[in-house]
C-alpha cells in the first residue's frame, strides 16, 4: 500500500504483434526479481487487458528519490533490453504521488 510519501510510476503499454506473451511474462518475472533488490522498492503489479488491447504495470517506490535511481539503473540492465524486444515504443507513463481526500 504507497505511503504519503511514496511515488507510484504506471506504464501503460502494448505487446508487440509477434511478442510471445508467455516469453514476456518470464522476462517480467526477471524483472520483479531485479526490483525486489532496490533500495525504496514498495511494490509491483502486472494488469492485462483483453487480447491485443493494453497491458499496464505499476510500480510503488519509497521516495521519489528511489524511483528515479532505480529507473536510471534499470535502463542498464540485460532485463530492460529484453523487454524492449516485446513492448510498443510507444508506451505511456505517469510518475504520481498520493492526494489526500478529505472523507
Amino acid at each position: 500500500m504507497p505511503g504519503p510519501t511514496s511515488t507510484v510510476h504506471i506504464v501503460i503499454f502494448r505487446l508487440r504483434p509477434d511478442a510471445d506473451p508467455g516469453a514476456f511474462l518470464h522476462v517480467t518475472d526477471q524483472m520483479l526479481q531485479w526490483l525486489r533488490k532496490q533500495p525504496g522498492f514498495v511494490d509491483y503489479e502486472l494488469y492485462r487487458g483483453e487480447p491485443g488491447q493494453d497491458w499496464a504495470d505499476r510500480l510503488v517506490w519509497r521516495t521519489p528519490g528511489d524511483a528515479e535511481r532505480a529507473r536510471e539503473r534499470f535502463a542498464t540492465t540485460q532485463v530492460f533490453a529484453e523487454l524492449t524486444k516485446y513492448v510498443e515504443d510507444d508506451y505511456r507513463s505517469v510518475v504520481a504521488h498520493p492526494v489526500p481526500l478529505a472523507s
